[in-house]
């Protein structure tokens, strides 16, 4: 729906919990990017390509593909809900995925196409500081703001908040999981980055030099990480030893 209509029934439900006390993944980001919006009086697309995408040199990073590169977008493939999720389809505009043009909002919280190739570019200026190539695109004291532990212990123990946490092992950041210890192959101490529910993991690791990137046309089917994203991050790290 568009950002007014979804800020307007956003605003009609009752408070989920006092702010601050609680964790809860994904509408406040949405929320953040309407607000970008009517700060600058343009979609959060534009504000994105303008100030960060475009200049990084993001050629293939949109909310929607052109018709012109349609044929470089590969096929997702999700769980038949229908038959209880017993067997896998293709996902298309049926199931709600339609990269074919333009959403009704930009999400603040996801939704974006992208390549290997520009994301390479992204997290190497994240593991930068907010620098590649000379220029600065953040500034240091913003990268390091963005990537630290936001979260109290008791909000990290709510019940909407204990299930992005790994065991322990990640906290939140400013729209990213943050790494505290290695309860999982992708965290380290200080890592930064997330596992998206439809085929994706990307962890930025400082500590080590590391950038991660898997992209698959496969989506989550549970709440576990599938054995691709375990088999991928567990062979990063032994290959950096």
């Amino acid at each position: 729906m568009p950002s007014d209509a979804y800020m307007k029934k956003l605003g009609e439900l009752p408070l989920a919990a006092h702010p601050g006390e609680s964790f809860f993944y994904n509408n406040g980001l949405d929320v953040a990017g309407i607000l970008i919006e009517r700060a600058t009086g343009e979609r959060l697309g534009a504000v994105m390509k303008a100030r960060l995408l475009e200049p990084l040199g993001m050629k293939d990073t949109d909310f929607f593909v052109p018709d012109d590169k349609q044929h470089r977008l590969p096929v997702q493939y999700g769980p038949d809900f229908a038959s209880g999720g017993a067997r896998v389809i293709p996902f298309g505009p049926e199931q709600g995925i339609d990269f074919s043009r333009t959403p009704q909002m930009d999400s603040g919280a996801g939704g974006l196409v992208t390549t290997v190739d520009d994301y390479a570019v992204f997290c190497r200026m994240m593991l930068n500081g907010g620098a590649l190539d000379g220029r600065r695109y953040l500034k240091t004291e913003t990268v390091t703001e963005m990537t630290r532990d936001q979260l109290t212990q008791e909000q990290k123990q709510t019940p909407h908040a204990s299930m992005f946490m790994d065991d322990g092992g990640a906290g939140w950041g400013l729209g990213m999981s943050v790494g505290l210890k290695s309860t999982r192959p992708w965290l380290a101490q200080g890592s930064f980055g997330w596992n998206g529910g439809y085929g994706t993991t990307a962890y930025t690791d400082p500590k080590n030099g590391l950038v991660g990137i898997f992209l698959s046309q496969q989506m989550m089917t549970s709440p576990d990480a599938p054995r691709t994203y375990l088999d991928f991050w567990k062979g990063a790290r032994a290959a950096i030893g």
